[in-house]
């Protein structure tokens, strides 16, 4: 399709089961740049001892819309039993960093910190709870 114009502003989808709404998801032009937000990928389970884990830095707008355009570096540090694996700095594609920690053999919290080039700092806790397998 061909776009004749583009317009700033927010895009809403409404999802309906028998005419009744049941879900709805929006989204917007980001604007500039204004903090970092951390997360884990440990949304299917928990993160154990002995394990691996992705670590994403968002560069999001006053909205939290992820502002895709941003460039740069985010430096990851952490504090407790897991190491770093791999790149660190981490280049911000698309507006996202990311690392990949290994976790030790000792369960307990994580204190993950994360600074861009730019000057944005964000931290997050992690818990690590013991792996069931021996």
């Amino acid at each position: 399709f061909t776009v004749k114009a583009f317009e700033r502003g927010e895009l809403k989808a409404t999802g309906y089961i028998g005419g009744i709404p049941v879900t709805e998801h929006r989204i917007r032009t980001p604007e500039s740049p204004s903090r970092m937000v951390l997360r884990a990928d440990n949304s299917q389970r928990d993160i154990t001892t002995q394990d691996m884990c992705f670590l994403y830095a968002d560069i999001v707008d006053k909205h939290g819309t992820v502002v895709a355009v941003s460039e740069g570096s985010v430096k990851f540090t952490i504090q407790g039993d897991a190491s770093l694996v791999g790149e660190n700095p981490s280049q911000i594609r698309a507006g996202t960093a990311f690392a990949v920690i290994k976790t030790g053999t000792h369960s307990g919290v994580l204190q993950i910190a994360a600074s861009t080039n730019h000057g944005m700092k964000n931290c997050m806790k992690l818990n690590v709870r013991p792996s069931l397998s021996p």
